[in-house]
Order: C-alpha cells, then sequence, then structure tokens
C-alpha cells in the first residue's frame, strides 16, 4: 500500500486513483479535512496528534467508481461522507467517536449499487442513506439515528440490509429488500416496503410499518404499534398476485407483544400474534387472513375478519369482533380464567373454549347457518348464535342460551339456566336448578333433572328427563317420551302417541289425542284426549279425565282416593277404593273392576258397561242415568252386588211397562229372572244385567230425576 497522504486539518486532498487497480490512502487529524476521491480504491485513517489533535469534521467524496473497495476508519464526529454513483463496490466505513470531539452528528449518503456497504457508527443523531440494491450492514450509535436505504416501493426484492441500532428514537425507512433490525431502546419508528424482514427492539412506543412479504417482528416492551399494509402499501383485503414479487399466496407474518397497550394492524396476511406475555389493553385489527393471536392481560381489543383464526386469551374484559359477513372463516377462540369476555362472531364458523369460572357474552348474527362448538365447562355463558348445528357446554349458574335453527347439542348444568333454541333436533342437558329450556320444532331430546326445571318444545317426537321435583315440562304436537317423577310435576303435550313417567306425589300430565302411556302414581292428575290411552294412576288422590270418542279404547288402573272421567270408547278401569269412575257413552266390552270398599260409578249417556264389584267389599255405589229423553240404549253389566250396595236410578222408565223407575215396585215389575242373572229392562233398548240370581231388597235401589251427560 502506498504511503498515506497526511491532512492535517481544514485541508482539501484530491485522490489520484483512477480506476479499482489504484488506490489512494489518506491519514486525517485535525478538523474540517475534505477528500475528493477519483475512482480508485480509497483508504482514509483518522487519528490524534498532539498538534493538530483529533481528526473531526472530516469530508470524503467517494466520486463515481466501479468495482472498488473503500475503507474508512475516523474517529471523530460530525462527519459527512457521500459519493457519485458507485457499482459493485466494497464500502466499509467505521466511525468510532474516540476523538476529543465526541461521537454523532455524522452524515453518510452513498449509492453504492449491486455493492456491499459495511457501516458502524457511535453516537446519536448519525444520519445514513444508502441504496436498496445492495447489500448493506448498518450499525447507527446512540440514538436518534436516521436511516434511509431506499424507500418501500422501490422494487429491489432480493437485497439484503442489517441494521443494528443503539439507544432510542431512531427512525428507520426502507424499500422493499429484506432486512434485518435488531437493538434500540424504544420510541423507535421503522417503515419497510415488500420485504422479508425481520425486526428486533426493545423498549416501548415503537412504531413499525411494514408491506407485503413475511414478516418476523418483536415490537418492544409496550405500546408498540404495528402495520402490515399488504403489498405496496395498500389497505385491499385481498391478495393479488404481483409477478414482479411472486409468491403463491398471502405471506405470514409474526409478531411478538409485550407489555400493555400495543397496537397490530393489517390487511390480507396471515399474522401470527404471541403475546401471552402482554399485561392487556392491546388493540389488535387483523384483515381477512388466517391469524393467530395470543394474549395474556385484560381489556384487550381483537378485531377479526373473514379468515380462519386462532385467537387465545388469559385475562379479564377483552373483546373479540369478527366481521365475517359471508361465514367464510373457521374461528376458535379460547379464554382463559378470566370473566367479562365478548366475543362477537357475525357469520362465522367457530369454536369458543374456556376454562374460567366468570362470565363470557358469545353471538353470532341471527341468519348464520354456519355451526359455532362453545365449551364452557366451568363458566357462565350468555351465548346467541345463529342457525346451524351448534354444540355448546356452559355449566356456571346463571347461564343464558339462545340458538337459532339446528341441531344443536347444548349442556348445561349450572343453576338458573336458560336456553332458547330454533326448529331442529336438539338435545340439551341442563341438571342446575330452576333451568329454563325453550326450543321449536323438532324431535328434541331434553334431560333436565334440577329443581323447577321449566321445558317447553314445539312440535316433533321428543324425548325428556326432568326429573327433580316442580318440573314443568310444555310440549307440542308428536310421539313425545316424557320421564318427570319429582314431586309436583306439571307435564303437557299436544297430539301424539305420548308415553309419561311422572310418579311424584302431585304430578300433572295434560295430554291430547293419540295413544298415550301415563304413569303418574303418586296421586297425580291426568288429562287425556281421545286415542288409545293407558294410564297408572295408583298413588292416593289420583284425578284421571280422557275426553275420548267411540273408536277410543283406554286401559285405566288408579288406586284409592280416586277419580276417574272418560267421555266413550271402549274403557278398561281398575279402581282400588274409595274414588269414582264417570263414563258417558262407554262402547260394548268396556269393563270396570273395583277391588276395595266405598268404590261409586257414574253411568251415563247409553254407556256399555260390565261392572264387577269386590266380592267381598261393601258400600258399592252405581249410578245409571237415562238420556234427556228418558231412555237408556246400553248394557250395564254388574257382578257381585250385594245388600250393602246401592244401585242409583236417574230418570230411567221402565222397558216392560212404560213407567218411571221411581220405586223398588217399578224396579220388579220391570225385572225378568233368569239361571244366572237378573235384568232391568230399560225404555230405549238398555237394560242392567245382574250377574248372580239372588233376591233384591228396596234398600239396594234409589231413584232420582236427572237425565241427560252425567
Amino acid at each position: 500500500m502506498t504511503t498515506p497522504v497526511v491532512l492535517t486539518g481544514d485541508t482539501t486532498m484530491f485522490g489520484t486513483a483512477q480506476n479499482n487497480t489504484q488506490t489512494d490512502n489518506f491519514l486525517v487529524y485535525g478538523a474540517g479535512n475534505t477528500i475528493v476521491e477519483g475512482g480508485g480504491n480509497l483508504v482514509v485513517n483518522g487519528g490524534d496528534s498532539n498538534e493538530y489533535g483529533w481528526d473531526t469534521n472530516t469530508t470524503i467524496d467517494l466520486g463515481d467508481a466501479l468495482q472498488v473497495t473503500d475503507q474508512i476508519n475516523l474517529d471523530g464526529s460530525q462527519n459527512d461522507i457521500s459519493g457519485g454513483v458507485l457499482v459493485d463496490s466494497a464500502v466499509s466505513i467505521d466511525l468510532t467517536g474516540l476523538g476529543s470531539g465526541g461521537s454523532g452528528h455524522n452524515a453518510v449518503s452513498l449509492d453504492n449499487e449491486q455493492g456491499t456497504t459495511v457501516l458502524k457508527m457511535t453516537g446519536k443523531f448519525n444520519d445514513v442513506t444508502l441504496n436498496g440494491d445492495a447489500t448493506n450492514t448498518i450499525a447507527t450509535g446512540g440514538g436518534y439515528a436516521t436511516v434511509s436505504v431506499s424507500t418501500p416501493g422501490d422494487g429491489y426484492y432480493g437485497y439484503t440490509t442489517s441494521i443494528k441500532l443503539g439507544g432510542g428514537h431512531n427512525t428507520v425507512t426502507g424499500g422493499d429488500e429484506s432486512f434485518t433490525i435488531k437493538g434500540a431502546n424504544g420510541h423507535n419508528t421503522i417503515a419497510l416496503g415488500d420485504g422479508n424482514n425481520s425486526i428486533t427492539l426493545k423498549g416501548a412506543d415503537n412504531t413499525i410499518s411494514v408491506w407485503g412479504g413475511t414478516n418476523f417482528i418483536t415490537a418492544g416492551s409496550g405500546a408498540d404499534a404495528v402495520s402490515i399494509l399488504g403489498e405496496g402499501g395498500t389497505d385491499n383485503q385481498n391478495w393479488t398476485y404481483n409477478p414482479n414479487n411472486p409468491q403463491s399466496g398471502p405471506p405470514t407474518d409474526t409478531v411478538d407483544l409485550a407489555g400493555s397497550a400495543d397496537a397490530v394492524a393489517a390487511t390480507y396476511e396471515n399474522v401470527v400474534i404471541n403475546g401471552s406475555g402482554t399485561t392487556g389493553n392491546a388493540k389488535i385489527n387483523l384483515g381477512g387472513g388466517n391469524n393467530t393471536v395470543d394474549l395474556g392481560g385484560d381489556l384487550n381489543a381483537i378485531l377479526l375478519g373473514n379468515g380462519s383464526n386462532n385467537v387465545a386469551l388469559t385475562g379479564n374484559d377483552n373483546t373479540v369482533t369478527v366481521t365475517d359477513a359471508t361465514g367464510a372463516g373457521t374461528d376458535n377462540v379460547t379464554v382463559g380464567n378470566g370473566t367479562g369476555d365478548v366475543i362477537s362472531l357475525a357469520y362465522a364458523e367457530a369454536t369458543v373454549a374456556g376454562s374460567t369460572t366468570g362470565t363470557t357474552t358469545i353471538t353470532q348474527a341471527s341468519a348464520s347457518k354456519n355451526i359455532v362448538t362453545i365449551n364452557l365447562p366451568v363458566g357462565v355463558g350468555l351465548i346467541s348464535v345463529g342457525n346451524g348445528n351448534d354444540v355448546i357446554t356452559a355449566n356456571g349458574d346463571g347461564s343464558n342460551i339462545v340458538a337459532g335453527n339446528g341441531n344443536d347439542t347444548v349442556t348445561a348444568n349450572g343453576n338458573g339456566t336458560s336456553i332458547t333454541l330454533g326448529n331442529g333436533a336438539d338435545a340439551v342437558i341442563a341438571n342446575g336448578n330452576a333451568a329454563i329450556v325453550v326450543a321449536g320444532n323438532g324431535s328434541d331430546n331434553v334431560t333436565a333433572n334440577g329443581l323447577g326445571a321449566s321445558v317447553t318444545l314445539g312440535n316433533g317426537n321428543d324425548t325428556v328427563a326432568a326429573n327433580g321435583n316442580g318440573a314443568v315440562v310444555t310440549l307440542g304436537g308428536g310421539n313425545d317420551i316424557v320421564n318427570a317423577n319429582g314431586i309436583g310435576a306439571v307435564v303437557t303435550a299436544g297430539s301424539g302417541n305420548d308415553t309419561v313417567n311422572a310418579n311424584g306425589a302431585g304430578a300433572g300430565v295434560t295430554l291430547g289425542n293419540g295413544n298415550d302411556i301415563v304413569n303418574a302414581n303418586g296421586g297425580s292428575t291426568v288429562t287425556l284426549g281421545y286415542g288409545n290411552d293407558t294410564v297408572s294412576a295408583t298413588g292416593a288422590g289420583s284425578s284421571v279425565s280422557i275426553t275420548a270418542i267411540a273408536s277410543s279404547s283406554d286401559t285405566v288402573t288408579v288406586g284409592s282416593n280416586y277419580n276417574v272421567n272418560i267421555t266413550s270408547g271402549v274403557d278398561q278401569i281398575s279402581a282400588f277404593a274409595d274414588g269414582s269412575v264417570t263414563l258417558n257413552g262407554a262402547q260394548l266390552n268396556s269393563n270396570v273392576l273395583f277391588a276395595g270398599n266405598n268404590n261409586m260409578a257414574f253411568i251415563g249417556t247409553d254407556s256399555s258397561v260390565n261392572l264387577a264389584l269386590n266380592p267381598s267389599g261393601s258400600a258399592e255405589s252405581i249410578t245409571v242415568q237415562a238420556d234427556n229423553g228418558n231412555t237408556y240404549g246400553g248394557v250395564v253389566g254388574i257382578s257381585d252386588f250385594n245388600t250393602s250396595d246401592l244401585l242409583v236410578l236417574n230418570g230411567l222408565v221402565g222397558g216392560m211397562n212404560g213407567q218411571a223407575l221411581n220405586s223398588f215396585t217399578e224396579v220388579l215389575d220391570n225385572m225378568t229372572g233368569g239361571p244366572t242373572s237378573d235384568t232391568l229392562h230399560l225404555a230405549g233398548g238398555g237394560s242392567i244385567v245382574f250377574s248372580a240370581d239372588t233376591p233384591f231388597t228396596a234398600s239396594e235401589f234409589q231413584f232420582g230425576n236427572q237425565t241427560g251427560h252425567i
């Protein structure tokens, strides 16, 4: 190397090297030196001398050159290094800041096309301007640096720039190259183009903006703002192919957050946000990409587009809002142990889960046909979702669940749960006390075994288990199956072939028309429409009322202190004691069996019925009543009628002499005997047939004037 030319201050020197085979070599002392290179290689070293002092305020112009190697090492501050156009050159600049004038306030401005530039600076307030179509390595110093490496949109894809920032309050502007930026201690502003960038910052209040590309960003320690604007810096919500920057699809960006009050905004990119260490108040606004968001702390606000998103939250009072207007996306949201989270899904399909014991509010647009799966196994859910085959678990007390049409599956075992569903084949488990279940038409399956459950379902073949005390079950038409065996159960259903088990004390069962089967043996009230019904109500004090028609075929079994009232049909009744059976319009082959004492039978409207009295019983009372014309067309058979029993004849006329049956004499005058039975003939063609040929006494008969329906 040639002997260096020495500059001692306020000196201007011109290099003599003309190309990359020649080298100029300078040694500078003192302040205010200027070097102008002529096109060759350049070596400049600064230093200190006792006579001239440290180099400072040095100005260097690298000129125009091709494939040169420049090496500049200066010690002072306020240096200015620039050049014309360098091509494919290797430039190394080290501004050490060792001089007595301190460090910083340096300015470097170079255009080294397709070259390599390595720049190391110390101190504050350094200013760097480099071209983007090169490989650049930059260390800026102690803060307040301004770095510009081309500008966003320059199209220099494939080039790389590495920047190490010192201190804080730095500003970096970059183009479409791929940047690696590290360091800094807060209050930095980074704005880059479409490259694949890696940005790692420290401190708080950093502002980072990138365009399209795959970016890895560590934003800082809080109050940081990250903007991912899409290719070309546009705010388009959809990715489009760019032949100048070929990608197979939207890029994926990764953003690491810490601290509180961070903000991230993106358009169509896939964004992964790692913020489990954040402490809350983050504002996340993402577009139509497939995003993953993990945040700690409270009061975070997340806005998502129509992609498939994954969100994990741990704190309280967070909000997740999906703006998916078409239901194109599928979202997964996990809430932690906090409370007060609000999740709005628009039309998206979603899965929401969490271990929170607090309250989570979840909504989906009412007209959405997408499925929502919600699992809050110990939490309170305030849930409103649209149509679809939704799966919901919310076991905390006071959950409120509303779902639209669809085959929904709901589990909610907390007390005071309210569940409202639309049409569909729904499956519901609500075992907490005071559960309220309301569903539309469909074949629903509901289990609600807590105290005071209320189940209201529409038409359909429903299955209900509500065995807690005080259950109220109301069903529409359909072939329903109900088990409600708690005390005071109330079951109401429309037409259909229903099966009801309600054996707790004081049950009430009201069913419409159909072939019903009822077991209500705890002293119950059963009211049925017409059909082929089978009723067991053997508990004391039961009441059975059936509005039958002639084609009905009903079978009723009751215990003591009962009341049975059937309007028509072929009736089979078994009763024990101390009750009454009222039959109007009973058809041939109807039978009543009294197994105990003190039973009463009221027979009217031309009923045909066989009454089997207890052979060893007593005080049985039978009333047979004529129609309004004092006629009777049915056949009443009575077996085991004895002297302790009573037959009341109301408004009847003898069929043999046409006289009113108002005395024992008139009874005998219209009676014919036989080898095994006696027959009392009635006007209208009916009769009362006693199955044994035994003497009658006047005390066994009583007479009245009442007629018509009994």
